[in-house]
C-alpha cells in the first residue's frame, strides 16, 4: 500500500465559510505533571489529594502512560503535547503513572530502556497502557509493549506524534517495516495526528482514530490591525525548511511589514541575514508558556513551511486559540489543518507569500474571525476525553 497525501484545492481558498459557532471555553492553566507524587513503582503517580472527587467514578480504569517529559528545560513539540495530556488527565481526576521515555532524562538510551522495562513490570496491575510515541519509540519500545500486552492481558493504545510516519514507514528497510507492521497490529487502538495517517494505517489496524495536535484554550486575543506597521510573527525552528528565508525575502524592503522571528537557531547565516534586514528582528527562543503572549501582540502568524516531518504544526493551533490570522503552505498535512481558515501558498513561492501578507493586511478582520472559529476541534481537553472514551471501550478477547 502506498501513502498518498491529500492535495489541497487552491480554488477553494476564497469560498465563503459556513457560519460556525465556537462554543465558549473556559481557559485553564496547565498543570505540570512534575507536581504529581512519586509512588516508588517505577513512575510518577497522580497524588491522592488530587484524585479525590465525589464525581469520580469508582470503577475508572487505572492508566499507565509512556511518553517524553521535558528535560534540561528544553520543551519540544512532543514534550508539550505529552504534558498537556497529563494535565488533562489530572483535570479528569484520573489515576495514572508516568514512565518517562525521553532519553535526555537519563544517562543515555540504554538507561532509559532499562528504566522503562522495569516500570512496565512494576506496573503490570494497570488497566490501560497509553504509549505516546515518536517514530523511533514505535520501533524500539513498541515490540516490548506488545509483549507486555500479551503476557499481562492488558489493553494498550498508541498515540503517534507528528505527521510523517507513513512516509517513513514506506521508506524504511524490510525488517523495520515488518517490526512496525506486527507491532501496530498488536495494539488495541492507534491514534495518529493527521487524517491522512489515519486512513493509511487503518489498513493495518481497523481501530485507528484521529488524535490531532492540540493546545489549551487561550485567555488572550490577538489585536485587530488598524494602521501602522503590520506585525508578522514567525515562531518555529529557524531553518530554511520552515520557510524563514522565504519570509525574509517576502518582506524585504517593504516598510509596511515588521517581522519578528522566534525559535531555536540552526543556521548562523539566517541569523546574520536577520541582523542585516531593517524590518526583521530575532528575539531568541520563546518559552512555550510565553508563545501566546507574543501572539497577542502580533497581526499574523506566517509559517511557509516545507519541512519533511511536518504534521499539524502546534504553532498554527496556538494561533487559532488567540484568533491570530495564519499564512502557511500547501505542504503535507497543513491544508488539512488550515483549510479555508487562513491563507495557503505554494512552498518556496516568495511572490505568492508576499501577496498573501498583503491579502491578510487588507482583510484582517475577516481572517481573525476565521482563525478563532478554527480552534475548537483542537482543544486539548476535549480531544483527551474522546481518546479516553475510545480506550476504555476496548473489549478484551
Amino acid at each position: 500500500m502506498e501513502f498518498q497525501p491529500r492535495k489541497s484545492n487552491p480554488g477553494s481558498r476564497n469560498r465563503t465559510m459556513c457560519d460556525l459557532r465556537l462554543p465558549t471555553t473556559q481557559a485553564t492553566r496547565p498543570i505540570d505533571p512534575d507536581q504529581a507524587s512519586h509512588d516508588g513503582s517505577g513512575g510518577t503517580s497522580l497524588s491522592k489529594k488530587s484524585t479525590k472527587s465525589k464525581n469520580a467514578s469508582a470503577h475508572a480504569s487505572t492508566i499507565l502512560l509512556l511518553g517524553p517529559k521535558h528535560a534540561d528545560n528544553a520543551r519540544g513539540g512532543v514534550t508539550v503535547l505529552f504534558e498537556l495530556f497529563c494535565s488533562d488527565l489530572v483535570e479528569c481526576r484520573r489515576e495514572f503513572v508516568v514512565l518517562d521515555t525521553n532519553s535526555r532524562s537519563y544517562s543515555g538510551k540504554l538507561a532509559m530502556f532499562l528504566a522503562v522495562l522495569k516500570g512496565l513490570v512494576q506496573n503490570c496491575d494497570k488497566d490501560i497502557l497509553i504509549f505516546n510515541a515518536t517514530q523511533n519509540d514505535v520501533l524500539f519500545l513498541g515490540p516490548i509493549i506488545a509483549i507486555w500486552k500479551i503476557v499481562f492481558k492488558k489493553r494498550v493504545a498508541l498515540r503517534k506524534f507528528a505527521g510523517s510516519f507513513a512516509v517513513a514507514y514506506q521508506g524504511s528497510c524490510f525488517w523495520k517495516r515488518q517490526i512496525t507492521r506486527l507491532t501496530l497490529k498488536r495494539f488495541d487502538v492507534l491514534f495518529f495526528e493527521t487524517k491522512d495517517q489515519v486512513a493509511f494505517f487503518k489498513r493495518l489496524n481497523g481501530n485507528t482514530h484521529l488524535f490531532p495536535n492540540v493546545r489549551r484554550a487561550a485567555n488572550l486575543q490577538s489585536p485587530p490591525y488598524r494602521h501602522g506597521r503590520f506585525e508578522i510573527l514567525f515562531a518555529s525552528t529557524m531553518c530554511k525548511e520552515k520557510g524563514v528565508v522565504d519570509l525574509l525575502d517576502a518582506v524585504l524592503g517593504d516598510e509596511r511589514f515588521r517581522l519578528t522571528v522566534a525559535g531555536p537557531p540552526q543556521d548562523e547565516t539566517i541569523l546574520r541575514r536577520i541582523e542585516s534586514q531593517d524590518n526583521a528582528t530575532y528575539v531568541g527562543v520563546i518559552d512555550s508558556a510565553d508563545v501566546i503572549e507574543r501572539m497577542s501582540k502580533s497581526h499574523v502568524l506566517a509559517l511557509p513551511t516545507y519541512y519533511e516531518g511536518e504534521g499539524y504544526p502546534g504553532v498554527i493551533i496556538e494561533a487559532f486559540s488567540v484568533g491570530l490570522p495564519v499564512i502557511s503552505t500547501t505542504w503535507r498535512a497543513v491544508p488539512e489543518l488550515v483549510g479555508e481558515n487562513g491563507v495557503l501558498v505554494e512552498p518556496r513561492n516568495v511572490a505568492e507569500l508576499r501577496n498573501a501578507l498583503i491579502t491578510v493586511l487588507q482583510n484582517h478582520g475577516e481572517y481573525k474571525t476565521r482563525s478563532a472559529r478554527a480552534f475548537w476541534p483542537y482543544n486539548s481537553g476535549a480531544a483527551t476525553r474522546r481518546a479516553l472514551a475510545i480506550c476504555e471501550n476496548i473489549r478484551m478477547p
